[in-house]
């Protein structure tokens, strides 16, 4: 049985262009009647999308057909190319705009092997956008010519890379398709005329970097999407999703939909592409009035990939199990365990499974305490792994250790010294770091705990002396069950 892609590449892209009556043959031919050309670079320098990847023998991509046949049924030229050395200033002035589905440099070899831009070629292409080329972009051209610095913060303008400064915003990170809302705030735009909010379900591209100036068309909105796990991206205010913007003289078109085959054979995406390529070419006007702060207000704030549990202030987000006499306070920033009685402190969520999780911990002389993960809540002492703090006391097993699993018996850290501690729970694979250094690596044949909360230990007295265990900048980094490309 063939598959979505199968269909449409055997059956052609001109089945997948059907029904775009509400533009007129010739919708975008001068009026000379010669044709406007556009140059379609599909380059991937890095991960190389199933909608742009060719046949064996050389055929034209699935993303590639239909662009050609879209250009034959609306009248402009289509020149469909992987190869970075047509990006000369001499080439390029043949072009009317360039539509991109690109990734990562694409002055620098890899990737799908093809031949890269020569080092002037990303100049020129920048050049001729100034000089009132039109640029449309689709899914990963905004995964393309990164910005240098912090991959989740945004740069400021004298750090980021002139590309995305054309184009206006800049891929940071992706999670697993699902169905996500698209709210349409432009019924004007060419090809929004029948639009009405939809959802769709596609890879949806967690975005950073926006140019002030850019008329959103449609708002990504993130409330409703899957935000856990994997998928921690998607844990933020509304951003841009669609755009348009003027670099300088030239018009420039970008949406982050274009990973998935039936999207690019969709009535919806084609009149969409068809519009912004139509204004793109300056073949129709549009109203492209800045109104990101209105539409989009908070959209410069991004997710972070550790996200941290505790705020310093109070225990916001953790609970005891109502039997537990331990005592927990928040001191100067500071979680601070202390008291005659044993007991822990989980995290509200229960559903932690594949993670990262850091903190920095002092613990006293001869205390005792653990980190622990994929806990069950209940009463002192829960079901669950513990990776053990514990400098001093008379358990052997000491910091580092994954308790009852696999024991670390040299004492690492002195009493009443900060260090840190990192577990690494991937399925059944369970790594322990102290102060970055690694202590355990412990595949569990029975993977004995899978699922549950993240929990701090406070241990009964032991001969009488009582533990003080400090806490603090404690983080948790998710990831999904399986990884996709990008």
């Amino acid at each position: 049985m063939m598959n979505r892609r199968e269909m449409l590449l055997r059956t052609g892209a001109a089945a997948a262009t059907v029904g775009l009556a509400q533009f007129p043959f010739g919708w975008m031919a001068r009026a000379d009647g010669s044709q406007k050309r556009v140059l379609m670079m599909t380059r991937s320098q890095g991960y190389e999308h199933s909608v742009i990847k060719r046949g064996k023998k050389g055929e034209l991509s699935l993303a590639e057909r239909i662009v050609t046949e879209l250009g034959k049924k609306h009248g402009f030229e289509v020149n469909c190319t992987k190869d970075g050395r047509e990006f000369l200033p001499e080439t390029l002035g043949k072009y009317d705009a360039f539509l991109f589905e690109t990734t990562m440099d694409l002055t620098k070899e890899g990737g799908d092997k093809q031949p890269p831009m020569p080092p002037e070629g990303k100049q020129a292409l920048l050049k001729a956008i100034a000089d009132g080329k039109g640029f449309v972009g689709c899914h990963c051209a905004s995964d393309t010519f990164h910005s240098p610095g912090d991959r989740d913060k945004n740069q400021d303008a004298e750090h980021m890379d002139p590309y995305i400064a054309m184009l206006g915003g800049e891929f940071i990170v992706h999670g697993s398709q699902q169905k996500a809302r698209m709210h349409v705030v432009d019924h004007e735009f060419p090809g929004t005329d029948r639009l009405t909010d939809f959802d769709l379900l596609e890879e949806w591209y967690a975005l950073k970097n926006f140019a002030p100036d850019l008329h959103v068309i449609l708002v990504q909105q993130t409330e409703g999407m899957q935000r856990k796990g994997g998928d921690w991206m998607y844990n933020r205010p509304d951003f841009p999703a669609t755009w348009a913007r003027m670099h300088h003289k030239g018009r420039v078109f970008y949406t982050s939909m274009g990973h998935r085959e039936d999207v690019w054979g969709s009535e919806r995406f084609q009149n969409l592409l068809l519009g912004g390529l139509s204004w793109a070419l300056g073949n129709v006007q549009a109203e492209v009035t800045p109104n990101l702060d209105k539409v989009a207000p908070q959209a410069g704030q991004t997710a972070h990939e550790w996200v941290s549990l505790f705020n310093g202030k109070d225990l916001t987000g953790w609970r005891t199990y109502p039997t537990d006499k331990a005592e927990w306070e928040v001191k100067d920033g500071i979680l601070v365990g202390h008291g005659n009685h044993a007991g822990h402190l989980f995290t509200e969520r229960d559903d932690y499974e594949n993670f990262d999780f850091k903190i920095e911990a002092k613990i006293s002389d001869k205390g005792n305490s653990g980190q622990y993960f994929r806990v069950k809540y209940g009463p002192a002492y829960p079901k669950g792994y513990e990776a053990q703090i514990n400098s001093t006391h008379p358990d052997p097993q000491k910091t580092g250790s994954l308790w009852g699993f696999a024991p670390v018996k040299e004492m690492l850290v002195q009493p009443d010294q900060w260090f840190t501690q990192e577990v690494k729970a991937h399925g059944n694979h369970i790594q322990v770091f102290v102060n970055g250094k690694k202590t355990v690596d412990f595949k569990d044949p029975k993977n004995t705990y899978t699922r549950g909360c993240l929990a701090l230990q406070m241990h009964d007295p032991t001969d009488g002396v009582e533990t003080m265990v400090q806490f603090r900048n404690i983080q948790v980094k998710e990831y999904s069950a399986g990884k996709s490309g990008r």
